[in-house]
């Protein structure tokens, strides 16, 4: 069995930079002169979110195969998610708290103040997080706590039963006990949102039966149906809503990832080691990209904004590279080394995994 996929880092890649791509518009909106100049359909690289679900469902299962029902493997994986996520996570919440502290009104102006307590531990609130990004991972933290109660819980053989299960109790308790109230809480428990991540589960299990040309059908499916998706959105102007995320970006992120898993399984292909690289700092670029580009959008209204459309372009140009450039070293410089020494920590809790893994999720 292929235990790290190439194929699903360089996914990875292509859902960072596709959020990335999706704030260029706001920054262009907010820090430049005159009219925007950039399409509308930009905004709709929110998709990258719903492939970092997938992905995180998918990665997880496949990670986990084995290990349900063991002794000890519950409290590891909780140990190796918190180290994936909070450390780093906890210095880009410093540095914006500071932002905050200082400028409060640079900092989520056009939202309700956040919640500095809520937003330290990823709980759901009634704001946007102090990081306006990590809306998300209040989700993977949800997704990760359910989680580790099946992998301590459950037999392997119970895990597709339990899947569907935890399906339906979401369709249900979004339909029936989440209109009803208005905790943060429940809104997050019972989002179709949290359906994305159980996509990604189902394609881990089922991508090794994916034989022939049905690997490339799904993966341009995939593509189609999330371009559908971006034009029903922006061009016909229908609401985003969690349900239309699940329905077109969701299950088109689910088919690409479960395409792309199976053409690398059946076909041994391989991927440049640059893009696999990427891949594995989308997580820096993903929580660093909203400031990148924040601090050339104050330098840019500051020194050179203009109306024209070329000056427009040079500063979208300017803002993607300077945050892609400091995404990837925040990941060689700071998440890597720090992702090493966390790991370096007591055995018995700590990831059997390779630290620094190519593959790594």
């Amino acid at each position: 069995m292929i235990r790290s996929f190439a194929s699903i880092q360089c996914l990875r890649g292509v859902a960072a930079l596709a959020v990335v791509i999706s704030h260029l518009s706001i920054f262009e909106a907010k820090y430049g002169v005159g009219s925007s100049f950039f399409p509308s359909v930009l905004g709709q690289g929110i998709f990258g979110v719903d492939l970092f679900f997938v992905i995180s469902g998918f990665i997880i299962t496949m990670v986990s195969m084995g290990r349900f029902g063991q002794r000890f493997e519950a409290s590891k994986f909780l140990w190796r998610r918190f180290v994936r996520i909070y450390p780093i996570y906890w210095l880009y919440y410093a540095i914006v708290l500071a932002i905050f502290l200082l400028r409060p009104a640079m900092v989520n102006s056009t939202h309700a103040p956040p919640h500095v307590v809520s937003s330290f531990f990823l709980l759901p609130s009634e704001t946007l997080p102090l990081v306006i990004v990590a809306w998300t991972l209040t989700y993977e933290i949800f997704f990760y706590l359910i989680f580790a109660c099946l992998l301590k819980w459950l037999r392997q053989a119970d895990i597709t039963c339990a899947i569907v299960l935890w399906a339906s109790l979401t369709v249900i308790g979004n339909l029936t006990i989440q209109p009803h109230g208005d905790s943060p809480f429940l809104y997050v428990i019972f989002s179709p949102l949290v359906l994305e991540f159980l996509l990604g589960c189902v394609a881990a299990i089922t991508f090794k039966n994916i034989n022939g040309p049905w690997d490339f059908w799904l993966i341009w499916c995939g593509i189609i149906v999330i371009l559908a998706g971006a034009f029903v959105f922006s061009a016909w102007a229908v609401q985003v809503t969690n349900w239309s995320r699940f329905f077109l970006f969701g299950t088109g992120a689910a088919m690409l990832v479960w395409g792309m898993a199976a053409c690398e399984n059946n076909r041994r292909q391989t991927f440049p080691d640059a893009l696999v690289w990427f891949g594995g700092a989308s997580y820096s670029l993903y929580l660093s990209h909203v400031l990148s580009i924040a601090a050339v959008g104050v330098m840019w209204r500051l020194t050179m904004a203009s109306p024209s459309l070329v000056n427009h372009l040079i500063a979208v140009i300017v803002a993607t590279a300077i945050a892609i450039i400091i995404g990837c070293v925040g990941f060689y410089y700071i998440e890597r080394p720090l992702l090493r020494w966390l790991q370096g920590l007591p055995r018995r809790i700590s990831s059997p995994i390779a630290v620094g893994s190519r593959y790594e999720i």
